[in-house]
């Protein structure tokens, strides 16, 4: 709803980016995050991906459910 709020989401999205080794494009608008997950070492979308999009996907439905 705000930007501090996207930008939270964003920074829990990093820490556990930093965890797992694995790193997203996080691009903020406001109270807009643009997420792209892609393996840039194999050139394409792998379980680090699905596995961290899973992750986002239980933190938003938790933060914004």
């Amino acid at each position: 709803k705000t930007f501090m709020s996207a930008f939270s989401f964003m920074n829990i999205i990093a820490d556990q980016s930093e965890k797992v080794d694995h790193h997203p494009k996080l691009i903020n608008e406001y109270n807009i995050v643009e997420i792209e997950l892609f393996t840039h070492s194999s050139n394409s979308v792998t379980d680090k991906d699905f596995s961290l999009a899973k992750f986002i996907d239980n933190i938003y439905n938790e933060i914004f459910s």
